[in-house]
């Protein structure tokens, strides 16, 4: 699978929701999202992992926040092919925005749960220090939103040096990686495309293609 969205982001003088789009053509955006939410569908994965290829895409304070608006197109593009509701879970990083519930080990509840769009859940996890802290709450988070029985989109990044495969993949049915038109080298994607297992491997989803 390989699929274009619009990501070239603008100033402005307010705060924008950090799942939308800015200055990109919302039909563009439609067409390209329910190509990949089709792929999805079809492949029968429950958890899906979006994985960044680039630091731009997940792993600096400024990536960490770079492919939420992916995440909730896809969500909401979703949303059309299963009877459930589907949830996303962003960067880790992203986490600290969430108020803290009580619960330890496997036991812990995610922080937030929230409607961000008709249908489609953002889900926060236990808040973590640091990555390794992340992994454990991501994965007691999944183990609960697979009783669920709906497609949850999962953010990858900043689990592990950029370019290199996160252990958290093996929480995920099936791996997307999220390709940089701009920034990322063939070669880096070809190298991590190797460390998904073939039963796992949906493609990659290409952004920034056009300006």
């Amino acid at each position: 699978m390989a699929a274009e969205a619009q990501a070239q982001a603008q100033g402005s003088d307010q705060k924008p929701d950090r799942y939308s789009w800015l200055d990109a053509d919302d039909d563009t955006i439609e067409v390209s999202a329910s190509g990949i939410a089709r792929h999805i569908a079809r492949a029968g994965a429950r958890v899906i992992g979006l994985l960044p290829t680039g630091k731009d895409l997940g792993d600096s304070e400024r990536g960490a926040m770079a492919m939420s608006p992916l995440l909730a197109a896809v969500a909401a593009a979703l949303v059309r092919f299963v009877d459930q509701d589907v949830a996303i879970v962003d960067h880790w990083r992203t986490w600290k925005r969430a108020v803290a519930r009580t619960g330890t080990g496997a036991d812990a509840p995610p922080s937030r749960v929230r409607e961000i769009r008709p249908r489609v859940v953002e889900v926060s996890p236990t808040l973590s220090a640091d990555a390794e802290e992340a992994a454990v709450a991501l994965q007691n988070a999944l183990k609960a939103l697979r009783r669920s029985g709906g497609p949850v989109l999962v953010h990858l990044g900043g689990y592990a040096p950029v370019g290199t495969a996160p252990a958290t993949m093996q929480l995920c049915d099936g791996i997307a990686l999220v390709v940089s038109a701009r920034r990322t080298r063939i070669s880096v994607v070809h190298a991590l495309a190797k460390h998904v297992p073939e039963g796992k491997r949906l493609g990659a989803i290409l952004i920034g293609g056009r300006s």
